[in-house]
């Protein structure tokens, strides 16, 4: 049987593989500039106790999601002695949605999103009806599959959407670390691959999740969803299945020892790793 891969380098592929090396860019432009958030009047702004935070926010239960979320991405950081001094600021809101009337995606609603020219985050509220909604497929997890435990689903709804906040509190503190280790090698070049920025924003999510959890949303993917070598980590990977991106991420970094994760993290902050600029096929 073919492995995930090989269905993915297949001929018919390739040609689609080449044409996204001209569109990355023009993607990468519409996802950093085509979102907005519905205009809300925060009552409360905390700082979970630091003074470069801020998180702008209605209802409580956001705050301290928030503030969880902040401390879980900043671990995983300080694990591998990157820096995570660096003003953090979450607006939480009724919703955040595309907004581009030129695509088909306009108005579509999403749970967060980070903005690397304000280096701000927006995030759903936990209470509105997109987080919640009983029929969501969370990681291929029903939401509503059981009825009968209230609390189940109120688990499962909480833990994936700290893990949406940690995954955009990573893009941020990558941003922050690539203008730092980069800078040395490229002063020009101070944005990060899109494919490799997904991998370590995918890395920390699911490794914020429960463990119990995290072990069942793994367990409905074949064991074969896993990158093969390090080139597949691109753009193209990501845009054509952000949730299979995020399980072959997690299950690749897990598989590197400690010291072998500091260097592919070393490598991707200093600009020395970008497969979106690199990759390239045989015709």
């Amino acid at each position: 049987m073919n492995s995930f891969s090989d269905f993915v380098f297949d001929k018919r592929w390739r040609t689609l593989i080449l044409i996204s090396k001209i569109l990355v860019p023009f993607i990468a432009v519409f996802i950093y500039s085509s979102y907005s958030y519905s205009s809300t009047q925060y009552l409360k702004v905390g700082s979970c106790g630091q003074d470069n935070i801020a998180i702008s926010y209605l209802a409580t239960e956001d705050y301290f999601i928030g503030c969880e979320a902040i401390a879980q991405t900043k671990n995983f950081f300080r694990t591998y002695g990157y820096a995570v001094d660096v003003p953090i600021h979450i607006f939480f809101n009724e919703q955040v949605t595309i907004n581009d009337n030129t695509s088909e995606l306009s108005h579509e609603k999403i749970h967060g999103i980070f903005n690397p020219k304000t280096m701000s985050i927006q995030i759903c509220s936990l209470a509105s009806s997109f987080v919640t909604n009983s029929q969501s497929f969370y990681l291929r997890i029903r939401i509503g599959e059981d009825p009968d435990s209230t609390e189940l689903s109120k688990t499962v709804v909480e833990e994936f959407h700290r893990s949406v906040i940690t995954h955009e509190v990573t893009h941020l503190l990558a941003q922050h670390n690539f203008n730092l280790m980069s800078a040395e090698i490229s002063i020009d070049q101070h944005t990060m691959g899109h494919g490799v920025q997904e991998y370590i924003a995918s890395v920390v999510q699911l490794s914020s999740i429960d463990p119990t959890l995290r072990w069942r949303i793994l367990q409905q993917y074949d064991p074969q969803i896993i990158f093969d070598h390090e080139e597949q980590i691109n753009y193209l990977f990501y845009a054509w299945d952000p949730q299979i991106f995020l399980i072959m991420s997690f299950r690749h970094f897990q598989s590197l020892n400690t010291s072998q994760q500091k260097d592919i993290l070393d490598r991707i902050f200093s600009n020395e790793f970008n497969p979106d600029l690199s990759f390239e096929f045989e015709m």
